[in-house]
């Protein structure tokens, strides 16, 4: 009996840790970004779904990445979970708060402060807020080249 309490309290335990993962920043994410339907905290069966292929893999420190080359977007999961916890993409048809490759990056930057990013201290292209940052990536300090948008865990 005592065996099935601690069952019992340990998957109460679990349940209510991961739904703490989704905080207002994840929310506003995910409802703003057009990347193939995939969102953060998504299964990896989910984004195979959604794309109709398994990328290709690659081992991180975090877990792991699929890679799809032809749509210019990277896939990272957390090793624990399998769920998405980074998205990096280069591709112009892909949007975030309605910026996209392409965009200038003093139009970029306003779209991220408006929604509540604020600059890291040591790198003026990393936007961070709650368990959230955001990369810009540029090559001429101009335009929008790419950017990674990754979900951390605690």
């Amino acid at each position: 009996m005592a065996r099935c309490w601690i069952l019992i309290v340990v998957s109460f335990l679990l349940v209510a840790c991961s739904a703490n993962l989704e905080t207002t920043a994840v929310k506003e994410v995910n409802a703003s970004i057009d990347v193939e339907g995939i969102q953060l905290l998504q299964t990896n069966k989910d984004v195979e779904s959604l794309i109709g292929y398994q990328g290709e893999y690659r081992r991180c420190i975090h877990g792991y990445n699929y890679d799809y080359e032809q749509l210019e977007l990277n896939i990272g999961f957390d090793g624990n979970t399998n769920k998405v916890r980074r998205i990096t993409t280069y591709n112009a048809t892909h949007s975030l708060f309605d910026f996209t490759v392409g965009d200038a990056l003093v139009d970029v930057v306003t779209i991220l402060q408006d929604n509540g990013f604020s600059v890291a201290e040591n790198d003026a292209h990393r936007f961070e807020q709650d368990n959230l940052f955001i990369v810009l990536y540029t090559d001429d300090l101009e335009t929008l080249r790419g950017y990674n948008v990754e979900f951390m865990y605690d």
